[in-house]
């Protein structure tokens, strides 16, 4: 196993007695050699670099469309669970008027605070014997939105079992559905898909036989839809299809809008496209709305966020946030390039002074060995020479039967301090993390960056000897005092998630792996604490 740390460059004194042609000669071939070192180097350095951006930006992604699929399937189930409120309120009180129902949605504040309202219907379900009562009862009681008429007329006209008629209605916000005002007597049921992608026919059909709230697409290309919630008599759902067909009053509908649901729930977040669709009893699923926009490269995550499986959440990711892994790679690369070059240049025009070249060699060779090793924000060993250590404490723990313990660090919250006060202060927070978990740590025991807010610990021997709990606690209290940042001397609080994993592994990329998975656990159980990992069980501790 080669030893990173131990890597060291030396170059031959050639002897007092040796021509002057011959130290040319081995000072050009120590030049030649280590060209080729850095160039290869910068090649090590290019593809760490760009895998490292894949990983960080695969991460990212995760969380944010987690976090959009979480407060989707929350507006969601709060719309749906409006509308059934709304159905009760109907099978209590059906003779209500056009007003006391307007009286009513006013007093829930469902328009403001329900995500993506636009208004609130509701449709009776008239038989053809009680046809011309209702009719009259319209006529003296028109909803919003409808063309008052001095006398009922059915359209499209024809004798039907059933009429499906707006009743009352509260007006909406969405200019479309608001400025077209509808004919009195509508029947709903007897139209074909003249409100959008759907007719309304099966999809209150399938809500009165199955007693589900159904989705009807009212609007495909402004993302409006409708949720419909079958009333029955005595606000109780009979237990037949032929039972529901005979207690039908009718629905309670509501509209909103899928994009200013999405907006809510902060999908139009750049790079980001997201998608609702639903699916109705026993049919297809439909694509209700859709915003954002996203480039190639990438990433898909598709969420059902209701317990039936009817509604759906795809999030479409970029796979990158500013430069590109690629990118990345090249730039890396080319620098690395760039400074071997003048390196070598150096050295081949200094070839006349041997002990000037030497010296040249020595400090340049330390700084390119320092910065492959360690982080160049906060100075602290990055994912090469960490793994190496833990390569190393593996193979002492096997040896000697001594502990083993490797934490994966993830700072909570610390994109809202970029977003809040500027990279320059995310910065100095890291530094000032890296600095208060150096000083918490006993000699012997490592700290490292790997990239973003990703921190690892290394502990091994006695350090373990009261658990690694203990010091998974004790970086919690340390990091719980505030930091202070920027020049306005803002202070900021973090919170710290910890995934731990102990004893021994086939190698290093294991423990890290096992940690890195205790590490995810740790955030969905709350962030802010850590798990231990253990094979086949993960456990954690607040």
């Amino acid at each position: 196993m080669p030893n990173l740390e131990g890597i060291d460059t030396a170059a031959g004194d050639g002897g007092d007695g040796a021509s002057w042609g011959s130290r040319t000669r081995l000072v050009a071939a120590a030049a030649w050699l280590m060209l080729a070192v850095c160039l290869a180097g910068s090649v090590v350095m290019a593809v760490k670099q760009r895998a490292s951006v894949r990983s960080e930006n695969q991460r990212a992604f995760e969380v944010s469309s987690s976090d959009v699929a979480d407060s989707m399937a929350s507006a969601l189930r709060r719309d749906t669970d409006f509308v059934a409120t709304m159905g009760s309120t109907m099978a209590s009180w059906p003779q209500m008027s056009n007003a006391q129902f307007t009286r009513w949605i006013d007093s829930t504040k469902a328009l403001s605070r329900y995500p993506g309202g636009v208004g609130y219907v509701f449709i009776a379900d008239v038989p053809a014997a009680r046809l011309a009562a209702f009719g009259r009862r319209l006529v003296a009681d028109p909803p919003p939105g409808t063309v008052p008429e001095r006398r009922f007329v059915v359209i499209p006209s024809g004798p039907r079992a059933d009429y499906c008629i707006m009743r009352l209605a509260v007006a909406g916000t969405i200019k479309r559905l608001t400025t077209t005002r509808l004919p009195l007597g509508m029947d709903l049921c007897a139209l074909g898909a003249q409100f959008g992608s759907q007719s309304p026919q099966p999809v209150l059909a399938a809500a009165r036989d199955t007693g589900q709230t159904t989705v009807l697409a009212l609007d495909a290309f402004q993302g409006v839809f409708g949720a419909a919630a079958p009333v029955y008599r005595e606000g109780l759902t009979p237990v037949t299809v032929a039972g529901r067909r005979a207690a039908i009053l009718g629905w309670a509908t509501g509209t909103f809008s899928g994009q200013a649901i999405i907006a809510a729930a902060g999908g139009l977040r750049p790079g980001l496209r997201v998608q609702i669709s639903h699916r109705n009893p026993g049919q297809q699923p439909t694509v209700i709305a859709s915003a954002g926009s996203t480039k190639g490269g990438a990433q898909v995550r598709v969420t059902p966020v209701s317990a039936d499986g009817s509604w759906t959440v795809r999030v479409t990711g970029s796979s990158t946030s500013g430069l590109s892994p690629s990118a990345q790679f090249w730039i890396v690369l080319l620098v690395g390039l760039g400074l071997s070059g003048l390196l070598f240049g150096f050295v081949r025009v200094l070839a006349s002074s041997r002990g000037q070249a030497l010296r040249l060699v020595s400090v340049k060779t330390a700084e390119l060995r320092h910065l492959a090793l360690h982080d160049g924000l906060t100075g602290l060993p990055n994912r090469a020479l960490i793994l190496d250590r833990v390569e190393r404490a593996l193979a002492r723990a096997r040896r000697q039967q001594t502990k083993l313990a490797v934490m994966f660090l993830d700072l909570d919250g610390f994109k809202a301090v970029n977003d809040t006060l500027g990279h320059a202060a995310g910065d100095q927070l890291l530094r000032a993390v890296s600095a208060r978990l150096t000083g918490l740590l006993r000699e012997g025991d490592s700290v490292g960056r790997l990239g973003g807010d990703a921190f690892v610990v290394l502990a091994e021997g006695e350090s373990l000897d009261a658990g690694a709990e203990v010091i998974a606690e004790r970086i919690g209290e340390v990091l719980a005092a505030p930091f202070t940042l920027g020049e306005d001397r803002t202070s900021v609080k973090v919170r710290a998630s910890i995934g731990i994993a102990t004893g021994a592994r086939a190698s290093a990329e294991e423990l890290l792996r096992d940690a890195d998975i205790a590490l995810y656990q740790a955030k969905d159980a709350g962030r802010g604490r850590y798990v231990t990992f253990v094979p086949g069980i993960v456990t954690g501790l607040v």
